[in-house]
């Protein structure tokens, strides 16, 4: 069995079975745990499985039950850095921006550059933590109420919170993007930050991967209308790259 039709194999019974143990797998298929490991891997970067410890589950059209944030950092972390070097290059001295709760916005920080000076508001924790390790960029908490699981905070009055900044350009982060339907998301107190952010914002600045479209999550956020630019991966089909721009966004492809 060449990887095609072992891929095959796996995902057909995924199909059926949702969720599958690598162990049971590798018996199945009599391989080597490291060919196993090279199989998964090309699936999960097509989009077509979650890898967890132990296991394996379908990539579902519509998820409707949020990943945790440790487990989104592990996932696409090639297509998440490659879209956080094209975010990067669009700030400037002296900005003001959001960065919003996702793995990908988590990228930036990481590659935030060091000549230049920013204003970053936030209402997540582990970007909050990091950049305060960074002398360079003052950063903002919007407080409130914190997500345990998530460690993401959502200010009890938003829209006078949220008054208080100019921001130049907001990143934005979704758990599915649909051109019908718009991006969407699990939590509605994060929901409701994005929206009053991006109505605040100066430019809203979509990033997300080719794995999240032609998804939807549990909650809609907004119309793909109000961005006006989408950061995503050189790996998404070539009609949707044509309906965005169609819709008057930029698309900027990493």
């Amino acid at each position: 069995m060449n990887k095609n039709e072992r891929i095959d194999a796996i995902y057909k019974r995924l199909q059926v079975e949702k969720s599958l143990k690598i162990n049971d797998i590798l018996k199945e298929l009599n391989v080597s745990i490291a060919t196993l490991r090279r199989d998964l891997s090309t699936m999960e970067k097509k989009g077509l499985i979650f890898k967890s410890y132990g296991y394996i589950r379908l990539v579902e059209e519509d998820i409707k039950f949020e990943p945790s944030y440790i487990y989104r950092l592990s996932i696409n972390k090639d297509l998440k850095r490659r879209i956080a070097k094209k975010a990067i290059e669009l700030l400037k001295d002296r900005d003001s921006i959001f960065l919003d709760v996702g793995s990908t916005t988590l990228n930036v920080v990481d590659l935030l550059p060091l000549n230049i000076e920013l204003n970053i508001i936030t209402n997540w924790i582990p970007i909050a933590t990091k950049i305060s390790e960074c002398k360079k960029h003052q950063c903002f908490l919007i407080g409130g109420e914190v997500r345990k699981e998530e460690l993401s905070a959502g200010p009890i009055d938003i829209k006078r919170e949220l008054s208080l900044y100019n921001i130049n350009k907001a990143f934005i982060c979704a758990s599915g993007v649909s051109l019908e339907k718009g991006i969407s998301d699990y939590s509605d107190i994060e929901i409701k930050t994005k929206q009053e952010v991006m109505r605040n914002a100066e430019e809203n600045i979509l990033l997300a991967d080719s794995t999240k479209f032609n998804k939807t999550g549990f909650l809609n956020v907004c119309r793909l209308e109000e961005f006006d630019k989408i950061i995503v991966d050189d790996n998404l089909d070539k009609e949707i790259i044509s309906k965005l721009e169609k819709k008057g966004i930029e698309v900027i492809l990493a």
